[in-house]
């Protein structure tokens, strides 16, 4: 896969599938130009994680089509390039941390290093040590197994781990879920942090349900529902613009922050 996409850099083409009788994406089509942040809103069950999943091939589509920049890496179920290839390209960071428990938060950081960017172990450990430093992680905190681990430090640990990869695509799905006010106020400032000092555009697609900080940390807002992206906007001034009922509903309710 060439290493350079071009915009658009993501585009999501007639997406579908179900489990069962039951239809989570229903022919939706989401495109993200090269170095756009969006967050993907709305309520549970509506889909998010299965999109998130799916543009990464974690979830094979039953129908449908993803391209990255002028190559198509997913139609249907056939993942047209390898699982590591697509992995060099875009990382997805899951709601509930998924450390390996067996070995250090630093081995967990440094497995990508070597294995995708296929640095020396002296050089992954300097690049991780390097960004924890960045995000408060020092090296004695990098030194502890996932066990011993808070849950926001755990939780800097897996962003950390996706974003040294340097991928062209970064799928977070409700990573500031399941964690206390403070602990979210961390991990926010932990990827203000890394979306900083990112070497190059990168495109962020996040599901969160805090509205406040999508509207200052992403371009644009897409609301889904009932399996597509039923509307999006600029993320400042969606609150103030969406037209479908659905989504003014959700807005207004107690379902954001």
């Amino acid at each position: 896969m060439d290493a350079a996409p071009v915009a658009p850099q993501l585009a999501v083409q007639d997406a579908v599938l179900s489990y069962g009788d039951l239809s989570v994406l229903r022919g939706l089509t989401l495109v993200v130009r090269a170095g756009e942040r969006i967050a993907v809103m709305g309520r549970s069950g509506c889909g998010k994680t299965t999109l998130l999943r799916s543009i990464c091939g974690i979830v094979r589509l039953q129908r449908g089509t993803v391209t990255l920049g002028s190559q198509r890496i997913i139609e249907g179920p056939t993942l047209l390039f390898e699982e590591w290839e697509i992995r060099r390209h875009m990382m997805y960071v899951a709601q509930v941390p998924t450390l390996l428990p067996h070995r250090t938060a630093l081995e967990n950081i440094c497995l990508g290093l070597r294995l995708v960017r296929g640095l020396t172990r002296p050089d992954a450990v300097q690049t991780a040590e390097a960004a924890g430093n960045d995000l408060g992680l020092d090296a004695s905190r990098l030194r502890r197994y996932p066990e011993e681990l808070s849950s926001g430090e755990a939780q800097r640990v897996q962003l950390l781990r996706a974003m040294v990869l340097e991928p062209d695509i970064l799928l977070l799905d409700e990573v500031t879920a399941n964690i206390d006010p403070e602990t979210t106020s961390d991990v926010v400032d932990a990827l203000w942090l890394l979306r900083d000092r990112a070497r190059r555009p990168q495109s962020i697609i996040i599901v969160t349900h805090l509205l406040g900080f999508a509207e200052r940390f992403v371009d644009r807002i897409a609301f889904m529902a009932n399996g597509i992206i039923l509307e999006h906007g600029e993320a400042a001034s969606f609150r103030s613009v969406a037209k479908e009922d659905a989504t003014k509903k959700f807005l207004t309710s107690g379902l954001v922050r």
